[in-house]
């Protein structure tokens, strides 16, 4: 039985597309789906809503947990490097592509169907695999610790500590925030143009080099690469404060990053020293991968969007129009990547009409920003206001 997830988790139809592949998670995953049942774990519909079947849930969780993880996490593993190192190469080659002035439109087609195809695969993982994974791994584990419980109390005080981006974010705009009020700036007031000034702009740009990319859910609306939107965080994370508590938070989360790498990087060390020749190492090999994917997932999602998707989009748009298939090159926005790649038969006017509509009636609902205008700098590259 299906259970609505999340309402509206994305509306554009650009970025809807990318989830189209959500429902065929057992055949990535190379495993026969339940007899007698809906084949879908999650799927995104039209309207943007994410659902989510329970049932089927509990039989790839079970199904899994069930898996020999000896020979089955190498692979696993394996599945998922490749999968990243398709959506890159096919996000380089989108940058080859639009520079090119004498390109063919079905070569950009061509490139627009694997890029999405490389996408719909990677958001299986974020989409769910990882959302399943760290626990079923978590609790090979320990089984694999067998009565060592030394190993089982180190295991559970310590956790695989990378440079995950969320923790990297936090750090980084709370050096930035005890920068501003130094140099005596009112956070509770801070906008754009502070950041802006001789004194402060290169902070910025260094904090945004570490945290590229970083942003809200909706993928359309601005991240870190926006000083508007850095100016927004730091105002409503940070305005109450002081330097001395932020200068407190700040050494902790520090401190805390470097005694729990050294934490996990003892307990490795211990498995391989009294658990040798053992499963265990790719078990926690996995674990690292699926646990750092997860953390960065939507931080890759909105990279490849934004180096990728849009600049290819914005070249296709650009044909479009000069076709009189679409009015403007922003319209490309509101279609699915099938009618995109379908452009010689479609009509679109009239669907991109409606879809417009039903778009910008949810976005007032979620109160997005200025998004009318949000979209044509997406699409023409003038989203670092």
């Amino acid at each position: 039985m299906e259970t609505l997830f999340r309402h509206h988790l994305t509306c554009l139809p650009t970025i809807i597309s990318t989830f189209s592949k959500l429902p065929s998670i057992w055949e990535y995953l190379e495993i026969p789906p339940p007899y007698g049942s809906n084949k879908f774990v999650t799927r995104l519909d039209l309207n943007g809503d994410l659902w989510i079947d329970i049932e089927n849930a509990h039989r790839l969780q079970e199904t899994l947990n069930k898996k020999k993880f000896a020979s089955f996490s190498p692979k696993l593993e394996g599945k998922l490097k490749r999968t990243i190192s398709n959506l890159e190469h096919w996000t380089n080659e989108v940058s080859t592509s639009v520079h090119s002035k004498s390109i063919s439109i079905s070569i950009l087609m061509e490139i627009l169907k694997n890029w999405s195809n490389a996408m719909e695969e990677y958001v299986l993982w974020p989409g769910l695999i990882t959302k399943l994974m760290p626990d079923i791994i978590y609790d090979k584990i320990k089984y694999y610790l067998g009565k060592n419980t030394e190993l089982k109390k180190m295991c559970d005080h310590t956790q695989p500590v990378l440079n995950l981006p969320s923790g990297e974010l936090n750090i980084q705009l709370l050096k930035l925030a005890i920068f501003l009020l130094r140099k005596g700036i009112d956070l509770k007031h801070l906008t754009t143009s502070m950041l802006d000034t001789r004194n402060t702009s290169e902070r910025v740009k260094s904090l945004q080099v570490r945290v590229q990319w970083n942003g809200p859910r909706e993928i359309e609306l601005p991240g870190m690469e926006s000083k508007g939107y850095i100016a927004k965080v730091t105002r409503n994370m940070f305005s109450a404060y002081s330097v001395s508590k932020l200068q407190n938070i700040l050494e902790k989360l520090q401190k805390q990053k470097v005694e729990n790498k050294i934490a996990y990087s003892n307990f490795k060390m211990q498995v391989n020293s009294q658990i040798p020749g053992s499963c265990l190492p790719y078990l926690l090999s996995l674990y690292e991968s699926v646990v750092g994917t997860l953390e960065e997932e939507h931080v890759t999602v909105r990279r490849n969007f934004y180096i990728g998707l849009f600049p290819l989009l914005r070249k296709i748009g650009e044909i479009l129009v000069t076709k009189g298939k679409i009015e403007r090159i922003s319209d490309i926005l509101f279609l699915l990547h099938n009618e995109v790649l379908d452009w010689q038969s479609t009509d679109y006017k009239a669907l991109i009409m409606t879809r417009k509509s039903t778009y910008y009636k949810i976005a007032k609902e979620e109160k997005y920003p200025d998004i009318k205008n949000r979209l044509e700098d997406i699409i023409n590259e003038n989203y670092k206001r």
